[in-house]
């Protein structure tokens, strides 16, 4: 008897293979003994039946459509099946495909031939199959045929014959010609429900379908992918016959279509050679009903499929037009696609949209240009990471002149483009009368025309507006009943201003109400783009916005997700800064955007200056007398300590006071002390989009990208490539395909990044943490608890950790590493790749330290990116907590059976309890981002510290891991927080530091300001690279005060950003807000810094008159953040510094009111 196993998920290759067994002759069932595993139930009731019919298997199929990830069971099963039995190992996972073929005991032609019968399908095809199988196998003495398609390869639901006849009438058709890839598969089971649809609905909206179906994968009998490109989608000549494409299946196209090669060598996406616009129209296992009430909106296996993996060819993620239905059969499980109505409207107006890009005339075509406004005041225009936006612009605005876009009037450059802004409406008019108001803004739109549209809106999206903001329009950014539209037009051109996300009156309330969807006037000024402006297309400049992070799905957007409501159907490009993957992917999930990336800013060395020269002068001068003239060396010593300790505070109080018991070490301190700010890296101005660096910029940031270990001539050739930025922002405007890339720190050596100007992909959540990656996480973790060792006297038993999406990305799982490592965890990955399959506890004699509870506070874009990684980190938890072992050994073991006897002395139940008891993920809402303390801190409606923190407590205590999709656990949180002993964030390159943007004092700081409003007391610590060599653990006020230094006060710095304008002050600016913010939050800014901003920007006559020039409105920010600190008592000021800053304040004030 021929025993046969079959171990599968539940699609539908599988069900016809159980169909075929099922109906085998009886001469052929008599001869086979069959197993059938659902890989789904495996690991739980079915895994011993599973391990025992394994084990007496003649021969295994695994179709595992999903990969190894998804059945982690196989780590267990490998060491009985590979090399030892014939196994057949499908997954749309090519690496996996090829490393387990090399095990399969297979010869390659028997390979191959079973999976053709595999690719081919239908139930004639496995009967032939299982008939191979036991003559080739079993030596049975039987027949089979050889595979044969079950469904022909070409123009869905037309007959070969008629073919030729549709692809003239495409060819004739004069408005966009939209493919549409349907898998052979579906064609095969009818399931086609949403390709019918999706084309009419193409037709209704002036377009021409033309559905294609493939098996992706060639075979020795199909085409495959590229085939059907080749013969369907272009024409005779090699141009292409479309002007969109859509996919309706899943995974990398790529990949698929190159069967054999993995990730690192399918080479360029197979669209490149198409070159128009590819649209992943997605589908999930949820049913309708599901997906409807889902906040993650889409199953984590088809977030794989769905979004990971068709990112790496380009395509433009869009949404969810089908859902699962799941029909019970007499063979098993069939899954059926049921459409989604609306979003299929959605996806096809998009897709003609795009398409209609390509036909039109240039001169024709409307462009929308949109500046960030963050927070929203006249200093804070364009206020993109790293970016020079007004000169970016300005470059985007010229090349797309060239190109034939209409404009009335010319720029000269950028800060022409600010200086009208800014003379027209703004976000913020707080001097304007009504009339001027009226004047200036770019249009009115009339409360009829806002409700009109409004009604047309999701009753809970209307219910949820009007509770917040008033009935429609509202008051905020309103006049008169009429919405305000900031922003100048030029011919076919309009700049606008994207709408403020908050009001200063809401934003006290946000630790009361987690309610927060945008303003009236946000949904209107989109709409009023879109219809009344009639863009074709809009370009949002620069990371990042807040139109991808407004309320709603994480991903796969109902008609109720705000991002969709407000971006719609109109075509989306954002230039984007390489090395933000997290924040970038999540435009392109939530908002439909094509990424173009754009270089980071040039870094040089930091150096010393001022005072600091001096000091190293006289460390020189005391090394040579100590060795040549030993009688001038306490002299030299009191002018050091003078120095050191005064002007620069160098010192701490215990060292001045101990300075000369141990003179020569504390010298050498401050040695060390000096060579770490002299080395430390720091940005050398800002990037101007498509615009190769000259000079001296140039020769840093190639200085700069080499930390990564790059080749300096293959450096130059790919930075030589920059202006393949504005070629991108052209093909967008011409309704063109943008090169896939990948994203990341090119200071880390992510060199494939370059060149930029590529439309970028994040990394797959299931590779992480990568064997690299656990290597440096341990590293990181035993630097952790030396340090705490040596603070605080032993291990901390409990500890907080801030993680960011891109952080993890960047990093492939550092911090996750490290998490895992102090547990007392460590990841099992399948053999010879990085894909993890689970994780196990390592044993305590291996372990060289307790097991340290740790707590998480992931971003909302991590819980978006990574639920797979909640899944793993949630298992770990209990995993370590499972171990049965000493309190003083087992920290979170220790908690967690604490915290239970607590909850069940309460009432609760002993299994709810556990599950309370053990939660240690926590974010933001379902559905929301953010931590709230921003909000509280530019609106100014806080009175102490205490209160953020309790905004952060409220904002952060929704725990997430099996089971728990948001749920909130207000105690819980509270009680962790009180626990922590350390709080910690890790930085993932020198490209980025705690003074960059408000998010660090957002989500680290306020993790310290809850720490202290729980009750607790935490030390923190920041882990960062400052000369991008060597990464180093440092108190948090220790790594604030050397970037005051490197940064905030280093003339270099300042010199840098003097070459951008308005946007180089707008920065400088920036740094008294987020220096405010950390001290608002942290308590770690000292009086010497704030007096250090005054003498350096105010008291400097000759730069405080380059900013007023360039941008008046930043000197009144930064007087009136200084200002602001004294009043609250954070600034013991010197009267002479405030007596200046109170000066400029009103001076600023007075003629500002008189510019308006």
């Amino acid at each position: 008897m021929f025993k046969l196993v079959l171990i599968h998920q539940s699609d539908e290759r599988a069900y016809h293979f159980l169909k075929a067994e099922r109906e085998l002759t009886p001469p052929l069932k008599g001869k086979i003994e069959f197993h059938s595993f659902d890989a789904w139930k495996a690991g739980k009731a079915d895994k011993k039946q599973l391990m025992n019919a394994v084990e007496e298997a003649d021969f295994l199929v695994l179709l595992l459509h999903g990969g190894l990830a998804w059945f982690p069971e196989f780590s267990e099963l490998e060491e009985k099946v590979c090399h030892k039995k014939p196994f057949f190992f499908h997954s749309e996972m090519e690496e996996e495909v090829c490393q387990l073929q090399e095990k399969s005991g297979l010869l390659p032609e028997e390979y191959q031939k079973i999976a053709e019968y595999y690719e081919l399908g239908g139930t004639g095809n496995f009967q032939n199959l299982i008939a191979y199988l036991l003559r080739e196998f079993g030596n049975a003495e039987v027949s089979f045929e050889e595979p044969v398609p079950a469904y022909r390869e070409g123009i869905w639901k037309v007959p070969e014959c008629e073919e030729q006849s549709v692809l003239q009438e495409a060819d004739a058709f004069e408005g966009p010609v939209i493919g549409i890839l349907v898998h052979y598969l579906n064609a095969l089971n009818d399931d086609t429900a949403h390709v019918a649809m999706l084309s009419e609905e193409i037709r209704k909206r002036g377009g021409f379908p033309l559905p294609v179906v493939s098996t992706m994968q060639p075979t020795e009998r199909t085409e495959g992918l590229s085939g059907m490109i080749r013969r369907y989608l272009k024409r005779d000549d090699g141009s292409a016959r479309i002007q969109g494409l859509i996919v309706t299946t899943g995974f990398s196209m790529t990949m698929l279509a190159s069967p054999g090669k993995g990730r690192e060598d399918a080479g360029e996406s197979v669209f490149t050679g198409l070159g128009v616009p590819v649209f992943q129209a997605m589908t999930t296992y949820f049913s309708y009903e599901k997906w409807e009430g889902s906040t993650q909106g889409m199953d984590a296996m088809t977030m794989c499929s769905n979004i990971y993996e068709p990112e790496l060819d380009g395509q433009i993620i869009t949404s969810v037009i089908g859902c699962t239905e799941v029909r019970e059969t007499e063979y098993g499980k069939m899954n059926r696609i049921v459409p989604v109505p609306d979003r299929i409207e959605k996806l096809a107006g998009s897709v003609v949209n795009w398409g209609l890009l390509s036909l039109m005339k240039s001169s024709e075509k409307r462009v929308a240009v949109l500046l960030h406004n963050m927070p929203p005041r006249m200093d804070m225009l364009g206020c993109a990471y790293g970016l020079d936006t007004p000169e970016s612009v300005f470059q985007m605005v010229e090349v797309l002149k060239r190109e034939g876009l209409t404009l009335d009037r010319d720029w000269k450059d950028g800060q022409e483009i600010i200086r009208e802004l800014t003379e027209g409406l703004m976000n913020e008019f707080g001097y304007l009368s009504n009339e001027q108001i009226k004047e200036r803004s770019a249009d009115l739109m009339s409360e009829e025309e806002y409700a009109g549209w409004f009604e047309g809106l999701p009753p809970s999206v209307r219910e949820e507006m009007e509770r917040v903001w008033g009935k429609a329009p509202g008051d905020f950014m309103t006049l008169e009943k009429n919405i305000l539209i900031p922003g100048i037009r030029n011919g076919n051109l309009f700049i606008g201003i994207q709408p403020s996300r908050e009001s200063a009156e809401k934003a006290e309330g946000v630790y009361h109400s987690m309610e927060h969807p945008c303003p009236h006037q946000y949904l209107g000024y989109y709409h009023w783009i879109k219809e009344v402006f009639g863009a074709n297309l809009i370009y949002h400049v620069g990371a990042h916005g807040t139109a991808e992070w407004l309320p709603g799905k994480s991903v796969g957007l109902s008609a109720s997700c705000y991002p969709s409501i407000v971006l719609d159907e109109l075509p989306h490009a954002y230039p984007y800064i390489m090395n933000l993957p997290g924040e970038g992917t999540q435009a392109k999930r939530r908002a439909s955007a094509v990424l173009i990336s754009h270089m980071v800013p040039a870094m040089k060395e930091s150096g010393i200056y001022g005072d600091m020269e001096v000091l190293e002068d006289k460390l020189e001068q005391y090394e040579n007398a100590m060795e040549f003239d030993k009688s001038q060396g306490r002299g030299l010593l009191e002018e050091i300590r003078k120095v050191a300790g005064g002007s620069l505070h160098l010192l701490s109080e215990e060292e001045i006071r101990g300075f000369f018991n141990e003179p020569d070490a504390i010298v050498n301190k401050l040695h060390s002390r000096l060579e770490e700010i002299r080395h430390s890296q720091i940005r050398d101005g800002l990037h101007v989009l498509g615009k190769i660096p000259e000079k001296e910029r140039m020769d840093h940031l190639l200085d700069f990208l080499e930390l990564g270990g790059g080749d300096r001539r293959d450096l130059i050739e790919k930075v030589l490539k920059i202006p393949e930025e504005l070629d991108a922002v052209i093909n967008a405007f011409h309704g063109r395909f943008i090169k896939p890339g990948a994203s990341g720190c090119p200071s880390r050596g992510a060199y494939e990044a370059l060149p930029t100007g590529r439309n970028f992909y994040g990394v797959h959540p299931f590779q992480i943490p990568t064997r690299e990656a656990w290597r440096s996480g341990e590293k990181l973790a035993r630097q952790l608890l030396h340090k705490t060792v040596s603070d605080l006297g032993k291990a901390p038993e409990a500890v907080t950790i801030v993680i960011y999406s891109g952080e993890t990305m960047k990093t492939y799982g550092t911090t996750i590493a490290e998490v895992l490592y102090l547990y007392g965890v460590r990841p099992k990955w399948f053999p010879k790749h990085d894909r993890v399959c689970g994780v196990e506890a390592i044993p305590a004699g291996e372990l060289d330290h307790p097991r340290i509870d740790v707590t998480l506070r992931v971003s909302g874009l991590f819980r978006d990116n990574f639920p797979n990684l909640m899944e793993l980190l949630d298992e770990a938890v209990n995993l370590a907590a499972s171990e049965e072992e000493p309190d003083e050994f087992n920290y979170i073991r220790k908690h967690i059976n604490r915290d239970i006897r607590k909850l069940i002395s309460r009432g609760m139940e002993q299994e709810q309890a556990r599950k309370q008891a053990s939660a240690r993920i926590f974010s933001c809402p379902p559905g929301q981002y953010g931590a709230g303390i921003n909000l509280l801190i530019s609106s100014g409606k806080w009175e102490g510290r205490k209160e953020l923190g309790d905004a952060y407590l409220a904002w952060s205590a929704f725990a997430y891991g099996q089971g728990r999709e948001g749920i909130q656990m207000a105690d819980s949180f509270a009680d962790r927080m009180k626990d922590s002993q350390v709080v910690l964030k890790n930085l993932s390159s020198v490209e980025e530091d705690l003074l960059d943007s408000d998010d660090f004092y957002n989500y680290f700081g306020g993790a310290i300001a809850a720490a202290e409003a729980a009750g607790g007391s935490a030390v923190s610590y920041t882990v960062s690279s400052s000369d991008g060599k060597e990464e180093q653990i440092r108190t948090t006020k220790e790594e604030l005060e050397r970037l005051v230094r490197t940064k905030l006060l280093n003339p270099s710095w300042i010199q840098g950003l003097m070459e951008h304008g308005y946007r180089g002050a707008q920065e400088m600016s920036a740094m008294f807000d987020i220096t405010f913010g950390w001290d608002a939050s942290t308590g770690n800014i000292d009086g010497w810094v704030y007096e250090g901003l005054v003498q350096t920007y105010l008291a400097d006559e000759t730069l405080k008159e380059w900013i007023k020039e360039q941008n008046p409105w930043a000197v009144h920010n930064m007087s009136g953040r200084l200002l602001e600190a004294y009043g609250r008592g954070m600034w013991d000021a010197e009267e002479e510094s405030l007596t200046l800053a109170r000066d400029i304040y009103l001076e600023m004030e007075g003629s500002l009111e008189d510019m308006g």
